[in-house]
């Protein structure tokens, strides 16, 4: 997640990102990319310290808000069916399944080439 979210500042992953701070740290965040005219997020998230306090309402509305004025069509949010509380969350927000895709994801052992 380090390295999604450095390319996210970076804009190699993301058109936008909104962050929420506190004491100079930030405790939440989302990240927007943007595909033709629509909106998708690429990653949201705030700190374990500070769930359940309307964080997360509040980036989705920042995210919702820039695709509104930049007349995106509409906004997707990519996650996995196995993660409950983020589907619950998005349910609850409005947002409803749009579709469902099965994605392996393969990883290169190391091998020694010397």
């Amino acid at each position: 997640y380090n390295k999604w979210v450095e390319n996210s500042l970076n804009k190699k992953f993301a058109e936008k990102v909104f962050y929420i701070e506190e004491n100079l740290l930030a405790i939440g965040f989302v990240s927007l990319q943007k595909h033709n005219d629509i909106g998708k997020i690429g990653l949201i998230a705030t700190h374990p310290d500070f769930q359940g306090k309307g964080l997360g309402r509040k980036l989705l509305a920042f995210a919702e808000n820039y695709c509104f004025e930049n007349k995106w069509k509409y906004l997707e949010i990519p996650t996995q069916k196995e993660n409950i509380p983020a589907c619950g969350f998005y349910e609850k927000m409005g947002y409803t399944i749009k579709d469902e895709l099965l994605i392996k994801h393969f990883w290169k052992k190391k091998r020694n080439l010397c």
